[in-house]
């Protein structure tokens, strides 16, 4: 595969989260096609010398075609060294973009790691939170049905101890005349309402 200086200069990279700069990338790019303009405007003018010497040449055939071989040689030669110096270049700047998108793959998966480890840890720690305040009102219903039950007995007692008192003093009987006021009373209202 052969480059030419407008194959560098129009090649476009893909940009990445932490990938290379672009414009140390862009400038490197600019000194290859740089290179190669000036290799191949070398390789260019060796041909053109070639050819202007084939034209001019005084000397026999065979030395025209030795020093035309000759030339063809250098100049293909000086294209292949600096086409495979470019794809060297270039597959160095590949593989190292490679390593350098591992390794920012590698960081996130760390980092994620790390969060969902954090994550869990801080659920872990809310669970133990939260159980130990279910804990505390478990306790604390506990603690309030026994007071409750408690001032139960102790009510209860209170007013069977007033009942047996009330039992133990003798009470006078109601005077018949008294009940039979209230029976008059409520005769009267009866009556009353009859009326209406």
């Amino acid at each position: 595969m052969s480059l030419t200086p407008q194959d560098v200069e129009n090649q476009v990279f893909k940009e990445r989260f932490r990938g290379y700069d672009p414009e140390e990338v862009d400038a490197f790019l600019d000194r290859v096609s740089e290179q190669l303009t000036e290799l191949t405007r070398a390789r260019d003018e060796a041909i053109a010398r070639a050819e202007a010497a084939e034209r001019q040449a005084t000397t026999t055939a065979g030395e025209q075609e030795q020093l035309l071989s000759r030339t063809l040689l250098t100049a293909e030669r000086t294209a292949e060294q600096t086409v495979a110096q470019a794809q060297a270049e270039a597959e160095q700047l590949r593989e190292e973009a490679r390593s350098e998108a591992e390794q920012l793959r590698e960081d996130a998966r760390n980092e994620a790691t790390e969060l969902r480890r954090r994550a869990e840890e801080d659920a872990r720690e809310e669970r133990q939170t939260a159980q130990a305040a279910a804990e505390r009102i478990r306790r604390s219903v506990a603690e309030l049905r026994a007071f409750r039950d408690d001032y139960r007995d102790r009510v209860e007692a209170v007013i069977s101890e007033q009942l047996s008192v009330i039992d133990r003093l003798p009470l006078p009987d109601i005077p018949p005349s008294v009940e039979q006021l209230g029976e008059v009373q409520v005769d009267q209202m009866g009556a009353g309402l009859g009326d209406d």
